[in-house]
């Protein structure tokens, strides 16, 4: 759920309009699905274990032992959706089941149960916020409410009549794997065979996400897994990923002889930053190289504010860039709304939180039971075009949120066909500011001085525009600087100061935060960044000092 990488972005909500799907054949929509329709089939799910002969796996237990007496093939957990013959509500089975994932087979009973107590540990502190052994009986019993709580699923249901295309689903950084089970049972329900695993770390330091080559090996493995299953059409195949899970799915998208149709990234976090931060440069380096490699369809899913400038790059796929108002990073995933209801009913009694505060936050999760439904809409109907080639679904992406406003409250989408690699240019003349897409390139062809015109010219008019939301401004002058433009990254810095943010003392503060946590390299650029901006800044210069850089 979370993403290993610094300076993640915080949203608030905000209310979207969920657009009715074709009304189910039978069941009632499952409980933690909200606003969402099912589709025509009922949600069949397994659980099976493969060993991949290829890799050699160990890991360390908290209590001393090991996978294997030395080294063993890696255990990859196979979690299923697939489109199921209806066989009633009453054997729906509750959320806490999709961790009833022990292997039988000796090599696996070990790792297969610390495998399943490490993700309900996680699941745990992403709903309720702490580990389970701090929880109140109150939280407790809430926590336990939502296991017990049915999903849509049915283990071992009799399958639908195939075969139906695939989708790989991957979970972000530090998250549980059935973090966006919701969506996972919404895309079965429609005709679509889901994959999930848990994607532990490559070289066995933990049983936390991996997201780089590890990862990459495990989606190839799922697919080729796929091709033993019945009912798949593993000829078209989709990859969907949240976080880190997102990035996952973007390096293994780029490597050559792919066999990936269609790609849906669920707020990468990086789509936020310019390729040149050095922090992120494990991503945009190799899926920029290797870039050519990635045709098909691409779904990026994120905040106003993000410029998808990675994406952009992408030129031989036809990219669809959807942005959703104050979305939060948790909320792309079904355990965000879940996390949300359980916090508000754990704080229904206390004394704390204000009149006003309540007030906010039952709003919030209001607008969160909204605004995830239509993403996961969105989500379908990019998959049925690109998967299944459906024309229903192709004039719906056509069409949906093309002419809404990015600063507004229903969603946005851009377009951008295979040949493109960036958005359509700014015109002097236009009556409106433009889009967080569009700055950069219009700085480039025109400079700092006049794209300030531009931003100055429009603030009044429009403040609620992506493009004067701080965190896009903090990453404008951090671009600037990490691509070597620091008058221009100046420029901008004391325009901002007039409005209200002052990057030097951002950069301090993140610096500060960063040096406390260990990471002397991320505290580093940081630093590094805020002597660039005011070269005599003496907090900047000593903090610069004691985390071992010396002036530059």
């Amino acid at each position: 759920m979370r993403n290993r990488r610094p300076w993640n972005c915080p949203f608030a909500a905000v209310a979207i309009v969920v657009l009715a799907l074709p009304a189910a054949l039978a069941a009632e929509p499952p409980a933690l699905w909200g606003k969402l329709t099912p589709g025509p089939h009922a949600v069949g799910y397994q659980t099976s274990w493969e060993l991949d002969s290829t890799r050699k796996y160990n890991t360390t237990f908290d209590d001393g032992t090991t996978y294997a007496p030395g080294k063993a093939p890696r255990p990859i957990l196979v979690n299923r959706w697939y489109p199921a013959e209806p066989v009633g509500d009453a054997k729906r089975m509750p959320h806490r089941a999709y961790f009833d994932i022990r292997s039988d087979d000796p090599r696996l009973a070990k790792f297969s149960t610390k495998l399943a107590d490490y993700n309900r540990a996680v699941l745990a502190k992403e709903i309720m916020g702490k580990p389970a052994a701090e929880l109140a009986d109150r939280e407790r019993r809430l926590l336990d409410d939502f296991l017990d709580t049915p999903t849509a699923s049915v283990r071992d249901a009799p399958a639908a009549r195939g075969p139906f295309p695939l989708v790989i689903y991957h979970s972000g950084a530090g998250s549980s794997f059935d973090d966006n089970s919701v969506l996972c049972e919404f895309l079965a329900s429609h005709g679509f065979v889901v994959l999930g695993s848990a994607f532990q770390r490559e070289n066995g330091s933990s049983l936390t996400t991996d997201g780089a080559d590890g990862s990459a090996r495990d989606l190839g493995f799922l697919i080729g897994h796929a091709r033993k299953l019945p009912g798949v059409d593993w000829g078209r195949v989709g990859v969907v990923g949240h976080s880190l899970g997102a990035q996952a799915a973007l390096l293994f998208r780029s490597q050559a002889g792919c066999p990936v149709d269609a790609v849906v990234c669920l707020d990468t976090t990086q789509d936020y930053r310019g390729n040149s931060d050095p922090n992120w440069q494990y991503l945009t380096t190799p899926v920029t190289k290797n870039r050519m490699n990635v045709t098909g369809g691409v779904l990026m899913a994120a905040g106003p504010d993000a410029f998808f400038e990675l994406a952009d790059s992408l030129e031989r796929a036809h990219r669809y860039f959807l942005t959703i108002k104050d979305l939060g990073h948790n909320d792309y995933i079904s355990q965000g709304v879940i996390s949300r209801e359980r916090r508000v009913l754990a704080r229904r009694d206390e004394p704390g939180p204000s009149a006003e505060e309540r007030a906010t936050e039952a709003a919030d999760l209001e607008r969160a039971r909204a605004r995830y439904p239509a993403l996961c809409i969105y989500v379908l109907r990019f998959l049925e075009a690109e998967l299944k080639g459906d024309a229903a679904a192709k004039a719906f992406l056509d069409k949906q949120y093309r002419d809404t406003r990015p600063s507004g409250d229903d969603p946005h989408v851009e377009f951008a066909p295979e040949g493109r690699s960036g958005p359509d240019p700014y015109p002097d003349d236009a009556t409106a500011p433009p889009t967080a897409r569009q700055v950069r390139p219009y700085l480039q062809s025109n400079g700092a001085d006049k794209t300030i015109a531009v931003l100055r010219r429009f603030r009044k008019g429009a403040p609620e525009s992506p493009i004067y939301h701080q965190n896009f401004e903090m990453f404008l002058v951090t671009d600037l600087l990490d691509r070597g433009k620091t008058p221009d990254a100046a420029a901008f810095h004391e325009y901002f100061r007039e409005t209200g943010l002052d990057c030097v003392k951002v950069f301090l503060s993140l610096g500060k935060s960063y040096q406390e946590l260990g990471r002397a390299d991320v505290a580093t650029d940081f630093y590094k960044r805020a002597v660039k901006l005011e070269p005599t800044n003496v907090e900047a210069l000593d903090r610069l000092k004691k985390v071992g850089q010396g002036k530059r």
